[in-house]
């Protein structure tokens, strides 16, 4: 196997290398879209709570990793396949205040087909990113990893909707509801509570049609939400509303 398809799989490696990073003077950081909107966030609350749905293994490039270590953020990490899951779960290992869902957030409850790659050493880094109920969001990914056609696999997974999933997680509040769902990412943005909103939403919106964007950016702003983005993911905040009342929720 060559070392860098070490990398696929191992929390310990990248756990390490997530935190070498940190360690690095700012400037040799880079400081994305996300990240800075993220920065400000934490700026807000020294306790601040989040939900992560479609967490993947919270180290493949997943931004609000850092909060979770260095800031003690505390939430929910959701994420439907089952070895990736796994994998989630012990790349938090002895981490405090997180909450742990493998399920996929539905518009019902239930199970429904899901579509994912299996677990191999052929494909590249990244390929276990790539899970949906739509097949043909999958497809879509065989730019980046050819063959991928040969480790196409689905079966039935627990669903739940995004009031269940709050309302087990004992909380009725979150700042943040990060969102990166394979095209799934506009139904879970419909079903947030605008009655108790959250300071900040993410999703990605790389795989949703220009109708299906522009829906949710037409809810987002109707909700008071500044909404801005880059190439591939949406970010709405809340922050000049709470800057304006002059305190937080």
């Amino acid at each position: 196997m060559r070392p860098i398809k070490l990398l696929n799989h191992s929390v310990r490696i990248k756990s390490w290398l997530y935190r070498f990073y940190w360690c690095l003077p700012q400037r040799f950081q880079a400081t994305t879209f996300i990240r800075a909107k993220l920065k400000e966030l934490a700026m807000l609350s020294d306790d601040i709570t989040f939900l992560n749905i479609g967490a993947n293994d919270g180290l493949s490039g997943d931004p609000v990793r850092e909060f979770i270590i260095l800031n003690g953020w505390k939430g929910v990490l959701v994420e439907p396949v089952p070895h990736v899951y796994e994998r989630l779960r012990r790349s938090y290992a002895g981490v405090a205040g997180l909450r742990f869902e493998k399920v996929a957030i539905a518009e019902q409850n239930g199970s429904q087909k899901f579509w994912y790659l299996r677990k191999n050493n052929e494909l590249p880094s990244g390929y276990d990113q790539c899970g949906s109920f739509d097949l043909e969001n999958i497809l879509k990914c065989e730019n980046m990893f050819p063959g991928l056609r040969g480790y196409l696999d689905h079966e039935q997974v627990e669903c739940s909707t995004l009031a269940d999933l709050i309302r087990r997680s004992g909380r009725s509040f979150y700042h943040l509801i990060f969102i990166d769902a394979e095209g799934h990412d506009d139904k879970i943005v419909m079903q947030v509570d605008f009655d108790n909103p959250p300071w900040m939403i993410v999703f990605e919106h790389a795989n949703l049609s220009p109708e299906r964007h522009k829906a949710c950016l037409k809810l987002l702003e109707s909700k008071g939400y500044l909404v801005m983005g880059d190439e591939g993911n949406t970010v709405a905040t809340r922050f000049h509303q709470l800057s304006e009342r002059g305190r937080l929720k």
